[in-house]
């Protein structure tokens, strides 16, 4: 079976050499080169085609990592023993007429970045990442 372009292969009469004659001559060769790809084997071409793919992947990170900078959220305020915060619950979409943040809760422990906080209200323990706590601030009107 003789092959010119990749529209003559039928996929019924095909076999494998006649797939790896279509991939190494039409697909895996640039359309504007003026190389005969029948100079270069097959492995010689993967191997391109994975440097020219690493070479992309690495500046793709690169982008990715200044681009998410401003999107990284830093603590600014500690949160310290005895303050008062707000607390987020770790879970799925809730009710969209809800709150998000509930308290406020007490810090009343913390461990590194796992804080134990108490409800001011109900007295109920919760033991939390930072992540799910906001500090509350508290306006006073006169």
């Amino acid at each position: 079976m003789t092959i010119h372009r990749p529209s003559d292969l039928i996929p019924s009469r095909a076999v494998p050499a006649d797939f790896i004659l279509v991939i190494q001559s039409d697909i895996m060769s640039p359309a504007s080169s003026s190389v005969d790809s029948s100079d270069t084997s097959l492995s010689d071409r993967m191997d391109e085609w994975i440097s020219r793919q690493h070479t992309m992947l690495v500046v793709a990170q690169e982008t990715q990592l200044q681009s998410d900078q401003h999107k990284i959220v830093e603590n600014d305020a500690e949160i310290n023993v005895n303050y008062y915060v707000l607390y987020t619950p770790p879970m799925g979409r809730g009710c969209k007429l809800l709150p998000k943040h509930r308290g406020p809760y007490q810090v009343r422990g913390r461990k590194q970045s796992i804080y134990f906080i108490e409800d001011v209200v109900l007295g109920k323990q919760i033991i939390t990442h930072v992540h799910n706590l906001r500090l509350y601030l508290q306006s006073y009107s006169s």
